[in-house]
Order: C-alpha cells, then structure tokens, then sequence
C-alpha cells in the first residue's frame, strides 16, 4: 500500500494456509516459524508508517500481534533478503491436535500510514510457513522357530 497527500491510509492483508493431511501421523514437529518478507519505505514524509505482523490458530479465535515496526523518518527498512522471524512453536505444540493448528492458522498483515506523506509504502512480497519435522520410523519385526 502506498500514501498520497492524505491523513490516514491503512489495510490488512489475511493469508490462510491449507496442507493435504494425508500421513502426517508419520511425522513430529520440531519447529514452526513463520518468515514475513516485507519493505518499509518513507521517501517524503511528515508523520509514521507502521506495519504489524499478526497471526492466529485458526479463524474462531482472536489475532495474536507478533511484531510492530514503524518509520518516521526518510528511509527504508528492508525485510526482503532477511525476513523478519517469529518462531510459534511453543504455541503450535501446546494445541491438542498441532498438526490442525498448521492447516487452519492464518498470518495477518496491518500496514498504516498517518500524517502526510508522498510516496511512502508498506509492501508484504511473502510469508514463508517453515515446518521442520523427523520422520517417526516403524520397524516391524518378523521371526519364526527353527
């Protein structure tokens, strides 16, 4: 979202995630961390622009806020090579069933723009979801009597 000569400028961005659950009896999570590659940027600026990371179990319950970042000054606060970083895990894991919070959980992007500005911009380009899991081996054995 970009400002124009105007007092207030704002939107959110929901993302919803889905996964094919087949088999993921055969796997344990270890980590979950969601990767919000975004840009801030004031190129003539009287005022604050502001981005807020967001995200949530499912859509029955409420948003929790991650991450806030804002500019007021002439600049650019880049997260396109590096992300900004939130680990869920604990929060993932503390679910009854994990692996539905991973197939109904959403991230939400707020981006807001106050005071004047010309050209200034908040830009989500991606949300990476990094699931790392092991393998849970199943070893049968068979023998007989010799």
């Amino acid at each position: 979202m970009s400002s124009a000569l105007l007092n207030q400028t704002g939107g959110r961005m929901v993302l919803t995630y889905s996964m094919s659950m087949e088999d993921v009896n055969q796997f344990q999570i270890k980590s979950v961390v969601l990767k919000y590659y975004c840009r801030l940027a004031l190129t003539l600026a009287v005022g604050t622009s502001t981005m807020t990371l967001y995200w949530r179990p499912s859509s029955a319950v409420d948003w929790l806020q991650l991450q806030q970042v804002s500019l007021s000054l002439i600049g650019t606060q880049d997260y396109l090579t590096t992300p900004l970083t939130q680990d869920i895990t604990a929060s993932v894991l503390a679910a009854a069933n994990p692996w539905d919070v991973i197939a109904n959980m959403q991230t939400s992007f707020t981006g807001l723009h106050t005071g004047l500005g010309v050209g200034n911009s908040i830009q989500l380009d991606a949300v990476e979801v990094e699931v790392c899991v092991t393998g849970m081996n199943k070893l049968t054995l068979f023998g007989y009597e010799t």
